[in-house]
């Protein structure tokens, strides 16, 4: 899931990604969006190395599961969810949809 999260949530997040790039990978070479691209493809690299798969799919889930989780956030309340309180249930959905 944390790949995709970054992967939508890059733009709000984008300094931190670069500093997560340089500093935890290593990544200093090429413009921004190919530094983040390439911080989160080593994330997703990294947890699958350690056989933590990274993809809703390896887990049974497919995308008839999203509207269910969407709509339990929702049922409790959980609608403004991380640091910045900007991830929303359609944020959420999004983030979802792509770790399918």
């Amino acid at each position: 899931m944390l790949p995709s999260l970054l992967q939508v949530c890059k733009q709000g997040k984008r300094a931190k990604l670069l500093q997560y790039a340089e500093r935890v990978w290593g990544i200093s070479e090429g413009n921004e969006d190919t530094r983040i691209d390439a911080a989160i493809n080593k994330t997703r690299e990294f947890f699958e190395n350690m056989q933590i798969k990274t993809r809703l799919s390896d887990y049974n889930l497919t995308a008839d599961s999203i509207p269910v989780l969407v709509d339990q956030l929702k049922k409790h309340g959980l609608v403004k969810l991380g640091e910045g309180e900007d991830i929303t249930p359609e944020v959420v959905q999004k983030i979802l949809e792509l770790s399918l």
